[in-house]
């Protein structure tokens, strides 16, 4: 299937019910995380260097489910705050009630029904997750994803990402890319292709290939925003332009 500007945004909006029936009937592998996973230690790291400059360390999770991440990370360290946005929230609180209780015990938690690449907030964020947002957008819509990230996180704020590895040879890749499953579009990434996307706003990309995860072998790519400069500044002005 052809991705053009005619299925622009098509393929962004195409997961929502298929995850909402996922999490309708509380069939959400894909959510389990604990301190084995690579991102964990990634984000115990940043922390630690962040409270060295920052009495108050904000985080954005995107795409955030159950919250397995930002969740014990806010109830573990007092100077956290977070926001959590998922498209699928207010389906997620139907099937998981008892998630409520952890968002309101620690008061530094709150969680909007929302797609990210509409999302704005102020202030912006120190470091920002997305654990299987990215790999399900179609390159049409990188630019827009891009320039909400830039957008929402600090000048030398952490991003930290969770795709689909193109060592997962489920689909016949031998080379980043992607395909339609279910009406909905996966991508394969590896460094390669994660630096020709973020390396003009980001540095010190880094992958480490995590294995296999609920279906899909996955890797997480960290990496820092770049200082902007003045050529920075105008290539953010060109892409409001161009997603408006």
């Amino acid at each position: 299937m052809n991705i053009n500007d005619k299925n622009k945004g098509k393929y962004v909006s195409a997961p929502k019910k298929y995850f909402e029936d996922r999490y309708k009937n509380r069939d959400d592998r894909w959510s389990k995380r604990d301190e084995s996973f690579e991102i964990v230690r990634e984000i115990e790291l940043i922390i630690k260097e962040l409270c060295e400059s920052k009495s108050i360390i904000h985080l954005l999770d995107i795409g955030c489910g159950r919250m397995p991440i930002s969740l014990p990370f806010i109830e573990k360290h007092n100077n956290v705050l977070a926001i959590g946005i998922d498209w699928a929230f207010n389906e997620i609180l139907e099937s998981y009630p008892e998630l409520m209780s952890g968002i309101n015990k620690t008061g530094r938690l709150r969680v909007i029904n929302s797609d990210f690449l509409s999302f704005e907030s102020i202030p912006k964020f120190d470091i920002v997750i997305d654990l299987g947002t990215f790999h399900h957008i179609a390159p049409i819509d990188w630019g827009t994803y891009l320039s909400s990230l830039i957008n929402l996180i600090t000048e030398d704020g952490y991003f930290l990402l969770e795709s689909f590895h193109v060592d997962d040879h489920n689909w016949g890749l031998s080379k980043p890319g992607g395909h339609i499953r279910k009406n909905y579009y996966c991508h394969y990434h590896n460094i390669d292709s994660i630096k020709s996307i973020f390396g003009k706003d980001f540095s010190s990309i880094k992958e480490t290939v995590q294995g296999k995860h609920w279906e899909h072998v996955v890797a997480l790519f960290k990496m820092q925003r770049r200082r902007p400069t003045k050529a920075t500044h105008k290539r953010q002005r060109w892409r409001r332009a161009e997603n408006a």
